[in-house]
């Protein structure tokens, strides 16, 4: 008799959030990405969600997937890529696009590939088996990270359109299409997922929306499914006979900086009950900054609050294996893995 059991698998979103830009969020999510890619027990797959202007693909050396094209150069969705262009081509690509009628752009997308290209489309709907190889990759076919990279784009056109379509639409439609993406990736690569989102800065708008997200998967308990017109997941699985463990490990990042630490309190404050698992990192912390767990403790008394968040600091010369262990739910044996990790993505 054949068995008929469920396949268990664990699939992690882990969120990296900020309230501004230039706290080294984007580092901490790459590095954790490749330190989870070089562990080996899950796929791994990076979404940079920022389409404020920045983008993965200037601060790595990122390759993109070589995509199928159709006679009047658009992408082809339906067919899997043929690996990967150079970093020569990828760059060539992509001044070829930035030149590009914005017309076609927003119906009929010219490679390289970005996020966008796939939320703004319904290619997801049709789930296509081939996901995995639509992702960008960093280094060559034989040493390449692991990391499956899918980059916002920081082309000019490409912005205006983007924020065009968020304003034009609301949020909520956007969550769906990103929900849709993680949804065809769960069902097309085996095993345990862990989602690596890079959010854009800001206590609202996008971040914000998957924030929510997690929150419902941490609710699963107490009602079933996500809301109408999302995929049909359960606390038990994405309706197939798959037997899913959800986690999730949001982070808000911040400095040692008042204006951003009092902001990312306020923030923490107002989400801690729909998010308890919500973390506050505190990143490129000097020697001689006062103890951030004695400042915190003190801002929260002048609100009368009690409960303090548990606070990670992340020093400028780290020592990392405990914070990369603790906060980021990594069992990095050696804090040396975790610098190197660091020093790539900052090279």
């Amino acid at each position: 008799m054949s068995d008929t059991s469920p396949t268990k698998r664990v699939v992690t979103l882990r969120q990296f959030c900020s309230a501004k830009g230039g706290v080294g969020k984007s580092t901490l999510a790459v590095a954790t990405a490749k330190l989870l890619a070089k562990q080996g027990a899950s796929a791994v797959f990076l979404l940079d969600t920022d389409h404020m202007g920045t983008s993965l693909a200037d601060g790595l050396d990122l390759r993109a997937p070589r995509v199928t094209t159709t006679d009047d150069g658009a992408i082809d969705f339906s067919k899997p890529a043929d690996g990967w262009w150079s970093r020569a081509e990828t760059e060539r690509l992509r001044i070829a696009r930035d030149r590009a009628d914005a017309s076609t752009i927003e119906d009929r997308p010219p490679p390289p590939l970005f996020l966008a290209d796939m939320l703004l489309g319904d290619e997801l709907l049709r789930r296509p088996k081939h996901i995995r190889s639509l992702f960008w990759r960093l280094g060559e076919d034989d040493r390449h990270d692991g990391v499956h990279y899918l980059p916002a784009s920081p082309l000019n056109l490409d912005l205006r359109l983007a924020l065009r379509w968020l304003v034009s639409n609301n949020l909520s439609n956007w969550t769906r299409r990103f929900t849709w993406l993680i949804d065809t990736v769960l069902r097309n690569v085996p095993g345990d997922v862990d989602f690596v989102i890079d959010s854009p800065p800001g206590r609202f708008g996008l971040a914000v929306e998957v924030l929510r997200l997690q929150h419902h998967l941490t609710k699963f308990r107490e009602y079933v499914g996500l809301p109408q017109h999302f995929p049909k997941w359960t606390a038990s699985g994405i309706g197939e006979p798959v037997e899913v463990t959800w986690r999730t490990a949001p982070v808000i990042v911040t400095s040692s900086d008042r204006n951003d630490l009092w902001s990312v309190l306020d923030w923490w404050l107002n989400a801690r009950e729909e998010l308890p698992q919500l973390q506050i990192v505190a990143n490129r912390v000097g020697q001689n900054d006062r103890p951030l767990a004695m400042v915190v403790r003190e801002r929260l008394a002048q609100i009368d609050f009690s409960s303090a968040p548990e606070l990670q600091t992340i020093p400028l010369i780290p020592s990392l294996a405990s914070v990369f262990s603790k906060t980021f739910d990594l069992p990095v044996l050696d804090g040396v893995e975790a610098v190197q990790a660091l020093l790539e993505v900052q090279s």
